[in-house]
């Protein structure tokens, strides 16, 4: 009986795997193709969430054995990605690209958590950094800066939330780490509530 579970779940999970990569493939070509059917992401971001809350589940039986590498910031990449192509196409204010941004919100809020939790509990020297902003041209200086640093060093992980987002979950991060102005950075937990140069950067992450 026990081997019978067993094969079925084997099966299963055969299954998922083989329709997941299927949908990331079949998802890459409409990218290409410059077309995307807005109700076919809202159904592909369905098969994400619960793959996603079923990865982290997975995760966190053994933290400190976790990679974290390109794979692992695979569907936050592929998210962020379509964002940026919905808000080139449709705006940053059309209802479906406003659903999207709050869902990568929450993704981001997610993994955030989830590598405090590993930095903390498995003593990894990473430099967690959330970005707080707004259309601005000194908000998008500090993006760039923040990106650079993301893209240089491999221990650095950069999480970006619209300030004047409606999203409960990011108005909380905003509250408990007191941030009141754009552009706004938290570097490991302390708020900067101002704009931050390459050279400040440079010392409070003692490069």
């Amino acid at each position: 009986m026990r081997e019978y579970h067993w094969n079925r779940f084997l099966l299963t999970f055969i299954i998922s795997t083989f329709l997941f990569v299927v949908s990331i493939g079949f998802g890459s070509f409409l990218s290409v193709q410059k077309v995307y059917d807005i109700e076919d992401m809202q159904y592909d971001l369905i098969t994400d969430v619960n793959s996603n809350d079923l990865a982290y589940l997975l995760y966190m039986q053994e933290p400190c054995k976790v990679k974290i590498d390109d794979k692992f910031n695979q569907e936050l990449y592929d998210t962020g990605r379509r964002l940026s192509f919905m808000e080139t196409q449709r705006g940053r204010y059309e209802k479906e690209v406003v659903n999207l941004r709050e869902y990568y919100s929450l993704l981001e809020i997610k993994q955030y958590l989830f590598m405090k939790d590993i930095k903390e509990e498995c003593n990894r020297d990473y430099y967690l950094i959330l970005y707080f902003y707004e259309e601005c041209d000194m908000c998008q200086d500090q993006g760039f800066l923040l990106k650079y640093f993301k893209d240089k060093y491999d221990n650095v992980f950069v999480y970006s939330f619209d300030f004047y987002s409606s999203n409960e979950a990011v108005q909380n991060i905003k509250k408990m780490y007191n941030v009141t102005k754009v552009p706004s950075v938290v570097i490991n937990g302390k708020t900067y509530n101002e704009f931050i140069s390459k050279e400040e950067m440079e010392k409070i992450l003692n490069f």
